[in-house]
């Protein structure tokens, strides 16, 4: 059974790391340890999430949440096609995070840029769920997080998205 919101032969981050050497694969475990006991409550991307392909909707949402993909994807992904590769809509983001039972609150009135957003977010521990026409992200601590920027970058390692003006916006309550 293929599974849900994974293009044909996609790789998760995790399957990717496991096909590589010994010394690659304890410096990741070592990215990982570090990030999990240096950041904090920052967001960390989903082991389970298949690469290069266009579904940052669901992993934005697997980072906002802390949830595996293999969660996320089949709520985004109820009634679309056996196709599906994770393409998402604003209107889903809701009531997925409530069913997997966490109150959110959504906002379409924020007026500033992504580069805005994440100087505002700085210092204060709020992941924040955000779109800009075509691509989602979580923005913490003055960092851009994504499906192409897993570790988080500034707003000046992100110009290409920095500059965008944000669409919608979804805080944890």
């Amino acid at each position: 059974m293929p599974k849900i919101g994974f293009a044909p032969n996609a790789k998760t981050y995790g399957e990717v790391i496991a096909a590589k050497n010994l010394r690659d694969r304890a410096l990741a475990w070592l990215g990982d340890f570090l990030d999990k006991h240096l950041r904090g409550d920052g967001p960390l991307f989903p082991k389970d999430a298949p690469l290069h392909q266009g579904n940052c909707g669901v992993v934005a949402m697997c980072m906002l949440l802390d949830r595996p993909y293999s969660e996320v994807a089949p709520i985004l992904g109820r009634g679309r096609s056996g196709g599906w590769t994770g393409s998402t809509y604003i209107h889903q983001y809701q009531p997925c995070a409530e069913e997997l039972g966490f109150a959110v609150s959504p906002s379409r009135s924020y007026r500033g840029t992504v580069g805005k957003l994440a100087a505002e977010s700085g210092g204060t521990g709020e992941r924040i769920f955000c779109t800009i026409h075509g691509h989602a992200m979580v923005i913490w601590d003055g960092l851009i997080f994504d499906q192409s920027f897993p570790a988080g970058g500034t707003p000046q390692e992100r110009p290409e998205l920095a500059s965008k003006t944000v669409d919608f916006i979804l805080r944890r309550n």
